[in-house]
């Protein structure tokens, strides 16, 4: 059984989705360090609905991180895929390692830390010292160019 977070483009979005041939609203929340909404589930009924929805396939709600299962696996991260509409869109002509996304103008550790906690929702504790957020960084393919080394 996988776990699955899906991510809105909006801050919050509540909508009907045909769960087991019912009508069911499913919000995603955001939060005050969260400019998108966000739902996770592992009701493979809800997880289906959500993928099978003119919202998802128009990439207006995407697939954002999933778990193989509900133990301690790591997530498969998902933040750094475009959402269906654009990879149609944007197909790339080659294969290529994603971009980095540089963060210029950031000088401390609290900056970086807040900017990959609000940027990729990871907790304050995976990002509470600079080797941490360092590893973070380079997880994410992010760079700090302003942070002193």
């Amino acid at each position: 059984m996988s776990t699955k977070t899906y991510q809105s483009i909006l801050c919050q979005y509540s909508g009907l989705f045909i769960v087991n041939g019912k009508q069911q609203r499913i919000s995603f929340e955001g939060s005050t360090n969260n400019s998108k909404g966000i739902y996770t589930t592992v009701n493979k009924a809800e997880q289906k609905a959500i993928e099978n929805s003119t919202k998802f396939k128009s990439g207006e709600l995407y697939l954002f991180r999933e778990y193989a299962n509900a133990s301690d696996e790591a997530p498969r991260d998902l933040s750094k895929t475009v959402p269906v509409a654009k990879a149609k869109a944007e197909a790339p002509a080659q294969k290529t390692e994603a971009p980095q996304k540089e963060y210029p103008g950031i000088t401390t550790v609290q900056k970086a830390g807040k900017a990959l906690r609000d940027d990729f929702k990871v907790s304050a504790d995976s990002v509470s010292n600079k080797e941490k957020v360092l590893a973070k960084a380079k997880e994410f393919n992010v760079v700090f160019p302003d942070l002193p080394k």
